[in-house]
């Protein structure tokens, strides 16, 4: 026979159980009954009341607080592409600013320029008219050879500078074919026909010119000759002597014969 050992209880403790087992039971059906009366207590209905709107404004506030988050994340990438594009727009002020100075500095040296050209233009008018004066003053001290062809010449030279349309050019163009024309009478020599004033009456002769030295005449039958007298501003005749000398030159400058020394009374020449 095992000696296993067996707690000790008291017959004491043993009659004590069953009122302790019935307290134990009565205590619990008192808590439940307790709770269960607590639930139909308007206070146990107010606490559930204030819990469910706790967690309905918790879920709430979750959902703005996602709401939110998504909105914040939609700004920050507005903002971003906002910023992006001031950053553009700051680099194409910034292009468009430099062109304006640059179109501003070629606007300003146009502007000096046309100033410029301006006072050149006046002052090239100026030169002109005082240019035609010369050429007019010159016309009236030289020998009167083609002196309606160099009249003309003249008046249309004057219409063309007085003309405020014609451009500077055109008419320095005009005012130096005049200067040229003028000039190559200096160093040519030619025959021609016209009329003149001798002894007051008016005849058709064949007019030598040589130069601006000298300008002579011969009669159509070259019987008669004579000269431009420039001091006394009129036609002279020659002695009958010198016409063969006369008709020779004439020949020579219309290629009718060879050249040859011909000897012509051009004067003294004035200083």
């Amino acid at each position: 026979m095992l000696n296993t050992p067996y707690p000790k209880i008291s017959i004491r403790s043993v009659r004590r159980l069953p009122v302790v087992a019935a307290c134990s039971l009565l205590l619990l059906g008192g808590v439940s009954v307790l709770s269960a009366k607590a639930e139909n207590t308007p206070q146990a209905a107010g606490l559930s009341d204030v819990a469910s709107q706790t967690v309905a404004s918790e879920q709430q506030t979750r959902t703005l607080q996602r709401q939110w988050s998504d909105e914040e994340r939609a700004l920050l990438a507005k903002i971003d592409q906002l910023t992006r594009q001031e950053a553009m727009l700051g680099q194409q002020v910034e292009r468009l600013d430099h062109r304006l100075q640059q179109k501003q500095e070629q606007i300003d040296a146009q502007t000096r320029r046309a100033e410029e050209t301006e006072k050149l233009r006046q002052g090239l008018q100026n030169w002109f008219q005082i240019s035609a004066q010369e050429l007019e003053q010159n016309l009236a001290a030289s020998q009167p050879f083609l002196a309606d062809e160099r009249r003309k010449r003249l008046d249309d030279l004057h219409t063309v500078l007085l003309d405020g349309d014609i451009a500077v050019h055109e008419q320095f163009r005009r005012l130096m074919e005049v200067f040229q024309v003028e000039a190559e009478y200096g160093y040519t020599s030619e025959v021609y026909r016209d009329k003149i004033t001798i002894d007051q009456q008016q005849r058709e002769v064949d007019m030598l010119r040589l130069g601006r030295l000298s300008l002579f005449f011969t009669t159509p039958d070259g019987e008669q000759g004579g000269v431009f007298d420039p001091l006394e501003k009129r036609f002279v005749y020659l002695p009958d002597s010198m016409v063969a000398d006369l008709n020779q030159a004439r020949q020579q400058i219309n290629g009718q014969t060879s050249e040859a020394l011909t000897l012509l009374p051009v004067g003294r020449i004035q200083p």
